[in-house]
């Protein structure tokens, strides 16, 4: 019987702080060393219970390429959005006990525009105001527009 699956991440969030860039040894399965870069990006939750929102830190790696891009430009506060895949791997601490680690898998990076927050926009004009255009003037839409 067949099975389809999808592993695929999409974030936006803030990096926590700067990348840390390492270079891996040469081993059997990868003959020339590889630079991989390790972050956090944090996300909030959305809650519609009033309470405050919950921040998620997220594991982030790069790999080769990627990893260059993250080393030049990345830097805590950057605002990025993130696409690649869950993975994990299990490592043994002090007491012998097997800890499996999740992380996003980067396959594309790039940065977010930074904006600030809108203000409130302005009061609406009352009935009537604002609604004419001054004697003689065309309404800039129906000029550019010929299917008006």
């Amino acid at each position: 019987m067949d099975y389809y699956s999808l592993n695929r991440v999409i974030l936006i969030g803030y990096v926590g702080k700067d990348p840390e860039v390492r270079v891996s040894k040469p081993s059997s399965a990868a003959k020339s060393p590889r630079k991989m870069a390790k972050f956090q990006i944090s996300t909030k939750a959305i809650n519609y219970k009033g309470e405050k929102p919950r921040t998620t830190w997220h594991n982030c790696y790069a790999w080769g390429s990627r990893a260059d891009f993250v080393e030049k430009y990345v830097k805590t506060g950057s605002l990025l959005l993130i696409e690649g895949k869950l993975d994990n791997y299990v490592m043994r601490d002090a007491e012998g006990q097997a800890r499996k680690h999740i992380y996003v898998c980067i396959e594309t990076i790039s940065f977010m525009p930074m904006t600030k927050p809108q203000e409130a926009p302005a009061a609406e004009p009352a009935a009537g105001e604002g609604d004419s255009l001054p004697e003689g003037a065309q309404d800039p839409i129906e000029k550019e527009n010929p299917f008006l």
